[in-house]
């Protein structure tokens, strides 16, 4: 599994800046694709999930003059699986924030790039 944001993703490690850079273009131009996104149409009482493992969202701002309400559910014990899950060592952990990026870098904005436990969603 391969975590990519075009706000915090710099360079795929390892790879050459020309080859990293083309493969990342190719990644962040798929939430474009209109067959890879899901829109709700919001009605009173629309409920939705979604796993942030998983997905990149976006809230598009076309619900005025309503108001939106959100809750956030944090599940325990929930783990994801695969190759560089958390199942792991530290080790590896690193390693997996290292490769898109690096957890020391800075995104293309100039500001640090920060663990994504710290990121703040859109209100």
């Amino acid at each position: 599994m391969l975590f990519v944001n075009s706000n915090f993703t710099i360079a795929i490690k390892g790879m050459k800046e020309r080859e990293s850079q083309a493969i990342l273009d190719l990644l962040f131009q798929q939430a474009h694709i209109p067959e890879y996104q899901f829109r709700v149409r919001w009605q009173p009482h629309t409920l939705v999930f979604w796993d942030n493992r998983s997905v990149q969202h976006y809230a598009v701002h076309d619900y005025y003059p309503q108001r939106r309400r959100m809750e956030r559910v944090t599940l325990k014990g929930d783990r994801p699986t695969g190759r560089y899950s958390v199942d792991r060592g530290e080790t590896e952990r690193k390693e997996s924030r290292n490769a898109v990026g690096g957890a020391d870098k800075k995104h293309r904005g100039g500001q640090p790039l920060r663990p994504f436990e710290r990121l703040v969603p859109h209100a």
